[in-house]
């Protein structure tokens, strides 16, 4: 049975599974004209080391150096960025991932290694952003925040030091809230 696209999922369904399985960042990619197949609840969250080995394997040689770079970045702020797709969602759209039940919580897809070095600063500075929302705030999603929370994660990864690259769509207003959760005003 195929699914609707991530895109397409009514907003509650899709607010169901971002506080379930975590944040994802903003897709570049254009939508496909077929949805992936869905994985069982143990293919996404079962993974052994031979599986990642596996994966790192499979990555090029660039691709290598751009999760190194991408590491280099988080590691800055105390965690590591791993490769990983379908860890939030099997939408083939999505650049990286926040899953706070991980051991390493932020991931980025293949997709997103794929980008522009820049890009990839913005990426993996995206998900820091969420990891230090949910630190500051205790909760996913704030109050604050409303319905916008990639929004003000853009602004609050520009906070940290992230290019303001094109495809940001936040507001005033939403830096405004990310600079008040920064400042642990998260209602």
């Amino acid at each position: 049975m195929k699914t609707p696209h991530h895109h397409r999922m009514p907003w509650a369904i899709l607010l169901v599974a971002v506080l379930t399985l975590g944040l994802c960042a903003a897709a570049v990619a254009p939508p496909t004209s077929t949805a992936p197949a869905v994985p069982t609840l143990g293919q996404n969250v079962v993974q052994t080391a031979a599986a990642v080995e596996a994966r790192k394997s499979s990555l090029t040689t660039q691709q290598r150096r751009n999760l190194k770079f991408a590491q280099s970045i988080t590691k800055k702020y105390g965690v590591t960025i791993v490769h990983a797709n379908n860890r939030c969602t099997t939408s083939s759209r999505v650049l990286g991932c926040y899953t706070p039940s991980r051991k390493n919580p932020l991931s980025i897809s293949t997709l997103g290694l794929n980008q522009s070095r820049t890009k990839i600063r913005h990426i993996a500075l995206h998900e820091v952003a969420h990891r230090e929302i949910h630190r500051k705030c205790g909760i996913l999603i704030p109050r604050i925040v409303k319905n916008r929370i990639e929004r003000v994660t853009d602004a609050y990864s520009v906070l940290l030091g992230a290019p303001n690259v094109k495809g940001l769509y936040y507001t005033s207003k939403d830096m405004t809230v990310a600079k008040k959760i920064r400042a642990k005003i998260c209602r």
